[in-house]
């Protein structure tokens, strides 16, 4: 078996288990109506590479989600406790370190958030991925990590990312030289 001290997670922020249809149906949407978001700005339109995520990867997610129901369904977000697992908070070193790397992506739209020792990668204020850490339960009297010990989590953050986007599209409302561009064409008009 494993005989794991620490296991770092990463799961979709997007509830695929939802019963109804309709629930699943806007949940979906709203997801991946922001991830598609992340690849107008990151991503060239009609690169091959994007042109794949989109086909193949987010377009058949969003089939398994909306058409499959029970067994058919691939995605499953299971809760690790039932597996004898417990939380492990992450550092507040780490956090920082997970921020530099989505600021270091050129546009303002990414963002990662921390709540109850977890984190977040947002497009704006969309959650979109949680990274989270887990210790089995025989390792539960060394819970928590000591604040000193370092966790990958920067490093999942970035493979997230993959790696980084072209410079923002000038057509993007969160792009900042379109922002600039607004700001100088709208002082033109008063003038």
């Amino acid at each position: 078996g494993l005989s794991l001290k620490v296991m770092v997670v990463t799961e979709q922020e997007v509830s695929h288990n939802a019963a109804g249809l309709t629930e699943r149906f806007v949940e979906a949407l709203n997801y991946y109506a922001a991830l598609f978001d992340c690849l107008e700005v990151g991503g060239a339109r009609g690169s091959v590479e994007r042109t794949r995520v989109e086909r193949w990867l987010l377009g058949e997610e969003i089939k398994n989600i909306v058409a499959c129901d029970g067994g058919e369904r691939r995605e499953r977000h299971e809760r690790l406790e039932g597996a004898g697992f417990g939380r492990v908070p992450l550092s507040y070193y780490a956090l920082l370190q997970a921020r530099r790397v989505a600021q270091g992506l050129g546009c303002d739209g990414f963002k990662v958030r921390e709540e109850k020792g977890n984190f977040f990668l947002c497009w704006q204020d969309r959650a979109l991925f949680s990274v989270s850490a887990w210790r089995g339960r025989r390792f539960a009297a060394l819970l928590p990590l000591p604040p000193s010990t370092p966790l990958p989590c920067s490093r999942v953050i970035a493979t997230l990312l993959s790696s980084p986007p072209p410079p923002c599209s000038p057509l993007h409302p969160y792009c900042p030289e379109r922002r600039e561009r607004m700001k100088g064409e709208k002082k033109g008009k008063r003038e």
